[in-house]
């Protein structure tokens, strides 16, 4: 199963060194995913991280970036869905329905989501009942190509394999204790449970 850390939508504290750690320690994609910032500001974010981490990298805005510093591609939403990059790397899908329509424009792999209660949105329960996405695996609309996000924690890891998706994606259960703590040690320790109880 696929591995993949969505970064926090604020800055945070030493980022691009977690960024360089957590591909030391076997993460294949990072999302940079930063909402707020303009194309100036991811564009110096970047300049600060390691260049063999670029071709992990999966941006989420300021596509014009990817060839400036070889970065994997590019992740779209219905946000931006009008404007798909040459080099689209993966999409979201927030219904079983978007699955197949999706399937054909991404080299990648297609978001799912909310799979469970969310750990970094309050109120952002999970989307789908359990016979929803059994159906959907059983007629092979979950495949190795979507992946489980939203509420993933090493405890319900069993479930995502079950239902058949081909990994699952990171985001509260990363970074919500370090936007507190800072730890850096601790976050590493969390990303490699997570990827233990994927292996």
């Amino acid at each position: 199963m696929k591995l993949i850390v969505i970064s926090a939508p604020e800055s945070v504290n030493k980022e691009a060194e977690i960024i360089s750690l957590l591909i030391e320690n076997g993460l294949e994609y990072y999302h940079l995913r930063k909402p707020e910032w303009d194309l100036k500001t991811t564009s110096d974010f970047l300049k600060t991280v390691s260049s063999d981490t670029y071709s992990h990298i999966v941006i989420h805005d300021h596509y014009e970036l990817i060839e400036e510093f070889g970065l994997l591609g590019s992740h779209h939403n219905k946000r931006n869905s009008e404007n798909i990059y040459g080099n689209n790397f993966s999409v979201s899908c927030h219904s079983i329905e978007e699955i197949p329509e999706w399937r054909n424009i991404t080299k990648g792999y297609i978001f799912l989501s909310p799979i469970f209660q969310s750990i970094s949105k309050e109120g952002y329960g999970n989307g789908f009942s359990e016979n929803d996405l059994r159906y959907a695996s059983a007629n092979k609309i979950i495949d190795k190509s979507v992946i489980a996000l939203g509420g993933i924690t090493k405890e319900n890891i069993g479930l995502v394999k079950e239902y058949g998706f081909g990994g699952c994606a990171v985001l509260g259960t990363i970074w919500e204790d370090y936007i507190k703590d800072n730890n850096i040690e601790s976050l590493i320790e969390r990303f490699k449970e997570i990827k233990n109880s994927i292996d």
